[in-house]
């Protein structure tokens, strides 16, 4: 639900930008919010997520998880462009990043790993191992009822 929510939101804030976009590139051009390409693999013992996001330092990239639900942000810097007279194709998207989903099940926080290189960010997610409880059983009832102190 926090995921839907979330894509729904950045989808909107896309279609308002690329809407003034429209009206004045030029205006956007350091305030425009992108999204990142982004892979979620499932293993038996992990998740790996994936993400595009060239020409960013990893200084600039966040990776930010709490139990099962997973934050990305960061921003990508436009290089200074003071003697360009006008553009003549605009496609490579800067500005800040966010991105955040849900995962099936709570994550290992102890043991996340991440990598940047050639342009793309990977994490892995080991899944947390359910921590089993053994009951021990005693061999006598203590014959005090249920639910009574």
């Amino acid at each position: 639900m926090v995921s839907d929510l979330s894509r729904l939101h950045g989808q909107m804030r896309r279609l308002m930008d690329d809407m003034l976009y429209q009206l004045s590139p030029r205006f956007l051009l350091d305030q425009r919010i992108w999204s990142p390409q982004i892979d979620v693999l499932e293993t038996p013992e992990a998740f790996l997520v994936i993400a595009e996001v060239s020409g960013l330092i990893k200084d600039e990239i966040q990776v930010t998880v709490k139990r099962n639900l997973v934050y990305l942000a960061g921003k990508r810097q436009r290089p200074d462009l003071a003697n360009a007279v006008r553009y003549l194709q605009m496609e490579i998207e800067y500005g800040s990043f966010e991105r955040s989903f849900e995962l099936p099940v709570v994550i290992d926080e102890s043991r996340i790993e991440a990598q940047y290189k050639d342009g793309l960010l990977t994490v892995v997610l080991p899944k947390k191992l359910s921590q089993k409880k053994t009951i021990p059983i005693k061999s006598e009832w203590s014959g005090k009822k249920i639910g009574s102190s």
